[in-house]
């Protein structure tokens, strides 16, 4: 779904991270079976006709929530995971209630968003380290994607940098380091080669990317992202230095697993 000026300036926007739907205020402590209400504030010293009103809370992104709730209603209220055009907000966890990208609100899906420096960098310097950049590209559009939310297994997760329409290298995306992740990663290396050679770089338009891909419990693979080739995207158990050196000195691909270079 395409995010309208308003929504942009929302997102920048700093300061205290202010969600656009209001959060249904909880009913006040009931009394127990003895009539006594266990609560801090049972015993207030003040009225609550002496406080200030509020202010009333208006939704800044009233269409855009209207749209995230449209198509997680549409998925039979399975959980999301959102991402702009480049990035998701990985950074992004340590917000989230369990540690994880999936949202099933509005105000989960911005909380993830407004907190993640990824998707700052995005809206704000995304071609920071690209050349040969037009005026049109310094206005992108922006869309909001949300897709499906599934718990993968890490060990089943590689990294796939594509330069030119060859691959480059290939590493595991997991940070166990057993053993026994390292010998599927051998097990699978030469299916995801062809994976690679046959069913992603025809089809994909441009020349130059990294994807992550998911080796299923059966056979075959699905891919789960997207990102630039080069900076700011992780490059895991390389360097771009050494991707792009060892590129332009053989034709072989590089195979990391773990953390050796």
């Amino acid at each position: 779904m395409s995010i309208i000026q308003c929504a942009l300036n929302y997102l920048k926007s700093d300061g205290s991270i202010i969600l656009p739907e209001e959060e249904v205020t909880p009913a006040g402590p009931q009394p127990d079976i003895f009539g006594q209400v266990d609560s801090d504030n049972a015993f207030s010293d003040w009225s609550t006709d002496e406080e200030s009103e509020s202010v009333p809370h208006i939704n800044p992104v009233p269409d855009l929530c209207r749209n995230i709730r449209r198509v997680i209603g549409e998925r039979a209220r399975k959980a999301v995971v959102p991402k702009l055009n480049w990035s998701c907000p990985s950074d992004a966890l340590h917000f989230s209630p369990d540690q994880s990208l999936k949202c099933m609100s509005p105000n989960e899906v911005f909380l993830l968003l407004k907190s993640s420096d990824k998707i700052n960098h995005d809206l704000t310097y995304p071609f920071e380290n690209c050349h040969n950049t037009t005026e049109a590209d310094e206005s992108p559009v922006y869309t909001l994607a949300l897709q499906e939310f599934a718990k993968l297994a890490p060990s089943r997760e590689f990294r796939c940098f594509i330069r030119e329409k060859q691959p480059v290298a290939i590493c595991s995306r997991s940070t166990t380091f057993s053993d026994d992740e390292e010998d599927f990663f051998d097990e699978v290396y030469e299916a995801l080669l062809e994976f690679i050679d046959l069913q992603i770089i025809p089809k994909v338009e441009l020349s130059s990317f990294v994807v992550d891909v998911y080796k299923k419990e059966a056979d075959g693979f699905l891919i789960f992202g997207f990102s630039p080739f080069g900076l700011p995207t992780w490059s895991m158990y390389f360097s771009w230095k050494v991707i792009i050196q060892d590129v332009l000195a053989n034709k072989t691909v590089l195979r990391n697993y773990t953390m050796k270079i």
